[in-house]
């Protein structure tokens, strides 16, 4: 029916229960009145007959005309309840004595579950002394572990779900959270090896996209290339830079990749980040850059 339809329709408009049972029960008032009301009442009877109307049935055209009005209200409402996009700016430390910032643009409309997580780890202040613990030279740039273990612990149990449908390609400048690499493991992708992928040895990232799904939580990362490769298996960017792009290829990256049996990476394992907290980076990769503070700032511009 039109009804269930619309229904459905506004579901996928607004990708939030709340919008669309508004605009289930708004539907609901507007609608045609069941039959047996239209003839219950011989008054109401009397007045259709006079104005041409069938009581059983109801004017077709005034009907259908009623119908697109109340399809072009439910569409306006879905539209207007689409979250407008809105700017952080990242002070971070680069190295000793160096810090700087750059802004991001934050797009619910290209996830909006990922930029609802994103805002509600904003409002803790979580990213404050996180490290970019996996910043890979012409991959990814990676955070999003706390500085406090008990603090991580308590968000790593808070994984939310994959997206309803896909969003903008994974570009150079783009920020996604990362998927885990095995679902029941600690560790987050991305994975490396994308060069290979783009040769046609999908297996690396096939199996990602399997163990990864709904496992989204806090960890993210900033895509310092273009890596449109990841949007195969369905991760989703919901941000941008839109300046500072500059300060992002800065951050240090003379770590690398964690070290692992098939690979020479002298970075830092993520299990013990999880585990250890800022207490064993500092330690132990004493030069990882750090975000400093984070704030919404109303009205950034885009860097020309």
């Amino acid at each position: 029916t039109i009804f269930t339809s619309v229904f459905y329709f506004s579901v996928a408009m607004s990708s939030s229960p709340s919008i669309s049972l508004l605009i289930f029960f708004f539907f609901l008032m507007i609608r045609r009145p069941p039959r047996s009301t239209l003839s219950s009442s011989s008054a109401a009877s009397d007045v259709y007959k006079r104005q041409g109307i069938n009581a059983e049935y109801g004017d077709s055209t005034h009907h259908d005309m009623r119908t697109l009005l109340s399809l072009v209200a439910v569409t306006l409402l879905a539209a207007a309840a689409a979250e407008d996009p809105w700017t952080v700016e990242f002070n971070v430390n680069l190295g000793p004595g160096s810090e700087d910032s750059f802004v991001v643009e934050v797009r619910p409309d290209w996830a909006p579950r990922a930029a609802s997580r994103f805002r509600a780890l904003l409002k803790q202040d979580f990213f404050k002394g996180t490290r970019f613990f996996r910043v890979i030279d012409d991959f990814v740039a990676q955070f999003g572990i706390h500085a406090d273990p008990r603090i991580e612990a308590s968000w790593s149990k808070r994984g939310f779900m994959d997206e309803a449908q896909p969003g903008t390609l994974n570009r150079k400048g783009t920020l996604a959270f990362s998927t885990k690499v095995k679902k029941d493991g600690p560790k987050f992708g991305p994975l490396t090896g994308i060069e290979k992928v783009e040769q046609g040895a999908m297996y690396h990232l096939a199996a990602a996209k399997i163990e990864g799904e709904h496992t989204r939580c806090t960890q993210m990362f900033i895509n310092l290339k273009d890596n449109t490769k990841l949007s195969d298996i369905g991760i989703v960017p919901f941000a941008r830079v839109l300046s500072g792009m500059d300060v992002v290829q800065k951050l240090y990256s003379g770590y690398g990749e964690a070290s692992t049996p098939k690979n020479d990476g002298r970075g830092p394992d993520q299990k013990r980040i999880q585990a250890e907290g800022n207490a064993y980076l500092k330690k132990s990769f004493p030069n990882l850059s750090y975000v400093i503070s984070t704030r919404i700032v109303p009205g950034a511009k885009q860097e020309l």
